[in-house]
């Protein structure tokens, strides 16, 4: 026999009473909704709004070639990850100088050096210094939160890192971008369920539990630090992938790969799109539409490159972030100094770590106002931008200013992106001031936010003609 659910919601002043009364009810049909459950919604006990295709879509794993990776863990309290580069360098030169005692590293925490379930701190020194120390591994760019991209000591040497996936980091160094994903989130207030990355993508690049899909795969050997062969790289594409790309008259290359992949970003990143399926997407792997056009395709990777370039802190975007700035953008995220005051670019306020190393945010300060005049041609874009705008401080002396509501709303993953940012460099964890190029990070974080909120018309009319062309998947058992 078939299980029937059915589902009531209890809100308001008078939830408790409502709640009580409901026990003594004698039928349960009549307040309640009737629920479907299904396997693509997997079972899940709340009702959703969600579009009537939506289920017949692409999963993300279904036009992947490759299995399931994640994200790089370190889980040595950030032992092996620095802001700064010349920090990691230093604390790695003490760390695998074998005249160094491993009780001498403890007090100015040179390494990893907390033991902890499975991890016997200094016999894995040992191990590694036996290994060969820095030589099994160099230092990179690890993307720790969406545009949240700092140094790392990489090494596959077990279990120095909790894990290194050498996969990943072999495909990272021949040159794959990644568009890291997950099967469903645990916040309401996910945001945009995509991010891109060219760095090593940690696991929780993503709240948490990421898995990143390169946009083609490499012919490497695992830690390898270029491509194994002259050969080319292949697509990251499933059998089926391929065969619907096939029937585009597309051939099955590494371009294709990335015209698939670009316009997967391309469709998650349309406001339409992620208002409409919401609920799916809280629920599962976000599903893509795939046209029976190749003109439709290579319209909306177009766009997905471009949102691509905009999620990649480490690239330069002319117009955005160097050169000649667009009006609407040229006046976001301006760092100012209060009238009378000394520049301070100390941040206070928005974070804090714990005695067990855990960073917490905080609150900050925030101004929300009406743009100034100057900020008229940002004020044009009110609509997408958002209709006020924040100063958002540094401290009581120093502040960016103008930083429109809805970008500085902006969420990815879970996070509230520039905030994120913000609670993992309080003066209280740097001990030190923001640097002129942290300062300008935010700068251009915020213009690389609101240049994506004013794509949304183009990526929702992309979108749905996708959706209005899509082709199913033929798998082999269909």
């Amino acid at each position: 026999m078939a299980a029937k659910v059915w589902y009531r919601e209890f809100w308001g002043e008078r939830k408790r009473e409502e709640l009580l009364d409901s026990l003594n009810q004698e039928t349960v049909a009549r307040p309640y909704e009737a629920l479907p459950l299904s396997e693509a919604g997997k079972r899940a006990f709340r009702p959703g709004t969600r579009q009537a295709d939506y289920i017949s879509w692409a999963t993300l794993p279904d036009l992947s070639l490759t299995s399931d990776w994640s994200g790089l863990l370190e889980k040595r309290k950030g032992a092996l990850l620095a802001h700064d580069r010349s920090e990691l360098e230093a604390r790695m030169r003490r760390y695998t100088d074998p005249k160094i005692p491993f009780a001498a590293l403890v007090p100015g925490r040179d390494g990893p050096i907390e033991s902890a379930a499975g991890f016997d701190a200094a016999k894995v020194r040992g191990k590694f210094l036996a290994a060969g120390g820095t030589q099994t591994g160099n230092i990179r760019r690890l993307a720790v939160l969406p545009f949240d991209v700092r140094w790392c000591f990489h090494s596959d040497i077990q279990p120095l890192w909790n894990r290194s996936r050498p996969d990943i980091a072999a495909q990272q160094a021949a040159g794959a971008a990644f568009l890291a994903a997950r099967n469903g989130f645990r916040r309401a207030e996910f945001g945009l369920p995509v991010i891109v990355t060219r760095a090593l993508p940690g696991d929780y690049i993503l709240d948490p539990n990421s898995h990143p899909f390169p946009n083609a795969l490499y012919p490497v050997a695992a830690g390898a630090l270029a491509p194994a062969s002259d050969a080319p790289p292949r697509p990251n594409l499933s059998p089926a992938a391929l065969a619907w790309t096939a029937a585009l008259g597309l051939p099955p290359d590494a371009d294709t790969s990335r015209f698939v992949w670009h316009h997967a970003l391309a469709v998650t990143y349309s406001p339409a799109y992620l208002a409409e399926n919401a609920a799916g997407i809280r629920q599962g792997w976000p599903r893509i539409p795939l046209p029976d056009r190749a003109d439709l395709l290579r319209a909306s990777a177009s766009l997905g490159a471009r949102l691509g370039v905009l999620l990649d802190a480490d690239t330069p975007v002319p117009g955005v972030t160097e050169g000649d700035i667009a009006p609407d953008l040229a006046s976001i995220a301006v760092p100012a100094t209060r009238a009378g005051a000394a520049r301070d670019w100390h941040l206070v306020g928005w974070g804090h770590r714990t005695d067990r190393g855990v960073t917490m945010p905080g609150r900050g300060a925030t101004t929300l106002r009406d743009y100034a005049p100057e900020e008229a041609a940002t004020a044009a874009q009110a609509s997408l931008l958002g209709a006020r705008t924040l100063d958002v401080a540094m401290n009581d002396a120093s502040h960016w200013r103008n930083i429109p509501e809805a970008v500085w709303e902006t969420h990815i993953g879970g996070y509230q992106v520039i905030k994120k940012w913000l609670s993992y460099r309080d003066r209280s964890i740097l001990d030190r001031a923001l640097t002129a190029e942290e300062v300008a990070h935010v700068q251009s974080v915020a213009r690389r936010l609101a240049a994506i909120r004013l794509m949304g018309q183009a990526l929702d009319a992309s979108f749905r003609a996708c959706a209005a062309a899509h082709r199913p998947l033929q798998t082999g058992s269909e």
